[in-house]
């Protein structure tokens, strides 16, 4: 499927950066001893004093200042106020490190920020977060075995840490481990029973597998949890289709395209589901407006065939068949076409075009799954 027809990314589920740094937001756990309730610090006997009434002033928290720009999404100027007081003396030095690496990571600055949570590191080794951050840097370089370590050794500092157990499950996912995968998500979920990440992750992890119910029920989960999320409404939809539970595909499709009306996946699929509901005649503007809106596309005018051929509308212009042919004029490969093509002329009994149909696609040398699949497309013809 080209990236025109991606269904936007999802902040949390694919950035692991971002997961990382909501260590950082939750200070409760990941910084103790700094307050989320914008509070200052008890006064410091040694701590400055009003010349009006000679009563100690609080001390300003750059830390808690700096985090609650990070939770604003103002990454640059949380930087230079971590920079600053960096230049000066500070009771945490490893947590202002952390959050600089949070700040850099948001900015792009990807090597910088290991850097700092390298230095969060060598003030305090066994700092849960920094590891934890320096896993999801690594993650999202591709390094699995650094990312894998690094997420252990926030375990080993905290082992009831939810965020890195998840974590972890998504490198060992990336590294092929699907059982040691499942066994982190699923102590992450145990620690957090409502982290929608993990039961997303876990979601996709189960139809990786190929274990379709478990991976529904998870999904079903997440989106319960999180019903305005068209992400995991957009997920639950395709298993739904792989199911071959329509309707309810059709519900989950149809939440997501009200979320995103301009995401092009979401509406492809929504026609899709909706002609596999037998409803047809509802997916044909949702069809009509993605070939419209993408004409070079092949894959559009082949679900834009698949509508009119439930319909029963083959022939001609406007009929599926010239749609089929539309398809193959951009990718004359295209299996998913070639497979349409012979299915719909077989049902409709024209059994001597489909056989002609499959001849023309095997000189195209395509996978054997995809002949085999093909050739009982055939076995319809007459049916």
């Amino acid at each position: 499927m080209s990236a025109a027809l991606a269904l936007p990314s999802r902040r949390r589920w694919f950035s692991s950066i971002v997961r990382a740094s909501t260590v950082a937001l939750a200070i409760a756990s990941a910084l103790p001893g700094c307050k989320t309730d914008g509070e200052s610090e008890p006064p410091d006997k040694t701590g400055e004093t009003d010349e009006l009434d000679g009563r100690a002033l609080p001390k300003p928290d750059p830390l808690n200042k700096a985090l609650a720009l990070l939770e604003q999404e103002q990454p640059q100027q949380a930087l230079e106020l971590i920079d600053d007081a960096l230049a000066g003396e500070h009771t945490k030095p490893h947590e202002l490190q952390f959050a600089r690496g949070v700040a850099l990571a948001a900015l792009g600055r990807q090597d910088e920020a290991a850097r700092a949570h390298e230095e969060a590191l060598k003030l305090k080794p066994d700092f849960f977060a920094a590891h934890n951050a320096l896993g999801a840097i690594a993650l999202d370089k591709q390094d699995f075995d650094g990312a894998i370590a690094a997420f252990q050794a926030a375990l080993q500092a905290k082992p009831a840490f939810s965020d890195a157990h998840y974590n972890l499950g998504r490198a060992l996912i990336a590294k092929g481990d699907l059982d040691g995968a499942s066994k982190a998500l699923e102590e992450a979920l145990r620690l957090a029973p409502e982290d929608v990440d993990a039961l997303f992750a876990l979601a996709q992890l189960e139809f990786k597998r190929g274990e379709l119910d478990k991976a529904i029920a998870h999904a079903a989960a997440a989106a319960k949890l999180k019903p305005e999320d068209p992400a995991v409404r957009f997920t639950l939809g395709k298993m739904l289709m792989r199911a071959e539970k329509f309707p309810a595909a059709v519900v989950e499709f149809q939440l997501a395209y009200e979320a995103h009306p301009d995401a092009p996946n979401v509406r492809q699929w929504l026609g899709r589901s909706l002609v596999a509901a037998g409803r047809a005649e509802d997916a044909m503007p949702h069809l009509e407006a993605l070939a419209a809106a993408l004409p070079e596309q092949a894959i559009v005018w082949v679900d834009y065939a698949d509508g009119l051929a439930a319909q029963g509308k083959l022939d001609g212009d406007d009929g599926a068949l010239a749609k089929l042919d539309k398809a193959f004029s951009l990718d004359p490969k295209l299996a998913a076409g070639h497979l349409r093509k012979i299915e719909i002329l077989a049902k409709d009994g024209r059994c001597k075009p489909a056989k002609r149909a499959l001849k023309e696609f095997k000189k195209l040398d395509p996978p054997a799954a995809a002949i085999e699949l093909a050739e009982a497309k055939l076995a319809l013809c007459g049916k």
